[in-house]
């Protein structure tokens, strides 16, 4: 009975998170401001302990070209910055869409301990003019690939900059996102991988466990 009572407590939260991302759903892609847009900002700041594991999973190191794809305030540079420097990517790329996020952003990376090579871009990543062919060894992109839409046209600029070899990391949480908004628009795994698959990536998709909870990595590894 306890149990039972536990999954509905649940099941009723699910339905909660997934109301407020649908209703804010504008917001979750890029926060411009506002109630909708502080309340955005908020929800992607509880992804911390997520995107600090996913940093650490990536295994970066001081030959890495790194990118990260929807830096928000930049929970994974103060996860750079407590690696010791051989862990340390030579280049770090932010790509942000948000003002309201690249705002806060570099006001986090002015107060980091470390200083890094870091620097930020605002424009969509369907274009990436500020990366050579073949150059990113590693790129990273926390509850992001929902908004990648057209998701063959970004995954075609994605692969075009990535290197041989190079690893693309997407973490999702695709239980919770909402099904009926046009922002949200890639929700389903196989539709994810296939495309993938399609654009020149071997794909392996692992559930990696954290505090309080989990998400679905999506690795790709351009071919």
């Amino acid at each position: 009975m306890q149990r039972a009572h536990v999954i509905i407590l649940m099941f009723n939260k699910l339905k909660v998170i997934k109301w407020i991302l649908g209703n804010i759903s504008d917001q979750m892609r890029a926060p411009t401001g506002g109630v909708r847009g502080w309340l955005a900002m908020q929800i992607m700041k509880t992804n911390a302990s997520s995107t600090r594991e996913a940093i650490r999973r990536l295994e970066l190191n001081q030959n890495d070209t790194f990118v990260e794809l929807g830096t928000g305030h930049g929970e994974s540079l103060r996860r750079i910055a407590e690696m010791d420097s051989v862990s340390i990517p030579k280049r770090i790329v932010c790509v942000e869409i948000s003002t309201q996020f690249r705002n806060e952003l570099q006001k986090n990376i002015a107060e980091l301990p470390t200083k890094l090579p870091v620097e930020i871009h605002g424009e969509d990543c369907i274009k990436m003019p500020y990366l050579s062919d073949g150059t990113v060894t590693k790129l990273f992109g926390m509850n992001l690939i929902y908004f990648l839409n057209p998701l063959p046209e970004y995954l075609k600029e994605i692969k075009r900059v990535m290197k041989q070899n190079g690893s693309v990391v997407f973490g999702c949480k695709l239980g919770v996102v909402p099904s009926n908004t046009e922002e949200f628009a890639n929700i389903d795994q196989k539709d994810i991988t296939d495309a993938m698959e399609d654009a020149g990536f071997g794909v392996t998709t692992e559930k990696v466990e954290i505090y309080g909870g989990n998400y679905l990595e999506i690795k790709g590894t351009k071919r």
